[in-house]
């Protein structure tokens, strides 16, 4: 989805992007076939 943005977000805002970086990435990954975004 977003690898570059990601990759400079993250490390950048980590305080404020746990919960959309991480999550959206989780949810991509975790909620792939579940389909539930965290």
């Amino acid at each position: 989805m977003t690898g570059s943005v990601e990759r400079g977000f993250v490390p950048a805002y980590h305080p404020p992007a746990p919960t959309l970086g991480e999550g959206m990435m989780k949810a991509a990954m975790n909620g792939l076939g579940q389909g539930s975004p965290s």
